[in-house]
């Protein structure tokens, strides 16, 4: 299993999460990066007094649910890096990775992630989570349908979420190295559906557009890295 640490770059490293003990800061910067979806999938009950307290109890909620998303995700192989300020030892980024179907290395058993709560939050409008979700499912499939690839045959970018004051340290694609490596010898296509924050970087590093598609109000970009010469 590989879980060797990159080497420092620019006073930051990339390293394997430590699961459960980074869970919580993963709850916070995935809900952070996500944000433009919280009042879609969390909204506030305007019948209820207090907004601001209101808010910040929604934001645990989703923290929480986020990071139960991500411990039963790398309990069935999906490995999860974090970018760490050298200086402060702060985490400042998380990524996920999805293998393709049938690449079990990372796979744990045994983790205790079995008798988790994977039940949403009541705040949690899951009819309309499942609604979104099933459309960009949709929309993905027909992205990939137009260049003949399954996805469970590609690496697939399920998360990257950087720290909003830490922009332009090249934390991102510092994140996205170690998939991109895997992908690469392993000769398999990386997949993945971005936003307008993080299009700019894909298309930087090799990424083509394949479609476009609106999902909880904002504009999302199916995109492939092609490594077989399908493109």
């Amino acid at each position: 299993m590989a879980t060797a640490t990159r080497p420092n770059t620019g006073g930051i490293k990339i390293r394997p999460g430590d699961i459960p003990r980074d869970l919580p800061i993963m709850g916070v910067l995935t809900r952070t990066a996500f944000s433009y979806s919280s009042r879609v999938f969390f909204p506030l009950d305007d019948s209820l007094p207090n907004p601001e307290e209101q808010e910040q109890l929604l934001q645990k909620d989703e923290e929480k649910w986020r990071e139960v998303r991500i411990a039963r995700r790398w309990q069935d192989g999906c490995p999860v890096f974090l970018a760490e300020d050298t200086e402060t030892g702060r985490v400042v980024g998380v990524a996920q990775w999805k293998p393709p179907k049938g690449d079990d290395r990372w796979r744990r058993e045994g983790t205790g992630f079995e008798d988790m709560d994977t039940d949403p939050p009541a705040s949690m409008d899951v009819k309309k989570y499942d609604e979104v979700m099933a459309g960009v499912g949709v929309n993905e499939g027909r992205a990939l349908k137009q260049v003949g690839i399954e996805e469970e045959n590609c690496w697939y970018l399920m998360t990257i979420a950087t720290a909003p004051d830490q922009k332009r340290r090249g934390i991102g694609k510092m994140l996205m190295q170690w998939g991109l490596d895997q992908a690469k010898a392993d000769k398999r296509n990386v997949f993945l559906t971005a936003t307008d924050e993080g299009k700019f970087l894909y298309e930087k590093v090799g990424f083509k557009l394949l479609d476009e598609f609106e999902a909880a109000g904002k504009t999302h970009y199916a995109m492939m890295l092609f490594n077989q010469g399908d493109e």
